[in-house]
């Protein structure tokens, strides 16, 4: 690639980041009310009841299992149903990390049986970058078996540590026992944010009603500049 091509490359993006930055900086001033935040919240709420235990323990597996179902989401918005009386605090808890450690098996034997390269071609189906999987890996070899434990409170390399543990052939024993500890306390945080969200939700619905759009840019931002313009 020529020096004129990577200038126009650059300038490109810059100009990019200004319009947006520019259209957020809007957004917080102007608050426009669209309606979607609400209608996203309503929407989510009635799938989680609907699904119910079975559910949240199928979504997070597959969560765990490398599929981007975000625990952000599904787990916090089932907190915030404890408050209304459709689950258990603690049940979600238990529920919720045992799942992270059924699809957290699954993801240490694909890295296991299939190896490195093979995850590095595909991983990019599960929007799985190659950068964070040499990320993980360093990681890894910095910090040992104990990362797991600890990787599994970081967004982003907590499902993706797995591979790793399996390209590694980490004891089984080992992994399971970091896995599982580890998810306890990130389940935990994740059902305790729900369930202070219920409690204000007022004041927090105001906040999504009149900053909607700001939030909605905020999210497509973070997107568009990890999986298309990294």
């Amino acid at each position: 690639m020529s020096k004129q091509s990577i200038t126009l490359k650059v300038n490109r993006k810059t100009c990019f980041y200004l319009a947006y930055a520019l259209l957020m900086f809007l957004s917080l001033i102007f608050k426009p009310k669209i309606g979607i935040s609400m209608l996203l919240v309503e929407y989510i709420i009635a799938f989680i009841k609907e699904m119910g235990y079975m559910g949240i323990f199928i979504t997070m597996t597959l969560e765990s299992a490398l599929v981007p179902i975000p625990s952000e989401i599904v787990v916090p918005f089932s907190g915030f149903l404890v408050t209304q009386g459709y689950f258990d605090f603690w049940h979600i808890v238990f529920i919720s990390s045992i799942a992270n450690l059924t699809g957290s098996i699954i993801a240490y034997f694909i890295g296991l049986k299939f190896g490195r390269a093979f995850v590095i071609k595909y991983g990019k189906y599960l929007l799985i970058k190659e950068e964070i999987i040499i990320k993980t890996e360093e990681l890894f070899r910095r910090w040992g078996d104990v990362l797991i434990f600890f990787s599994r409170i970081t967004p982003a390399v907590r499902t993706v540590i797995s591979l790793p543990a399996g390209f590694s052939k980490m004891d089984l024993n080992k992994f399971l026992l970091f896995t599982f500890s580890g998810s306890l306390p990130w389940n935990f945080m994740l059902t305790y944010a729900g369930y202070i969200l219920a409690h204000n939700w007022v004041f927090v619905a105001n906040i999504l009603e009149s900053y909607e759009l700001f939030f909605i840019l905020l999210v497509l931002f973070i997107f568009i500049r990890h999986y298309i313009l990294s």
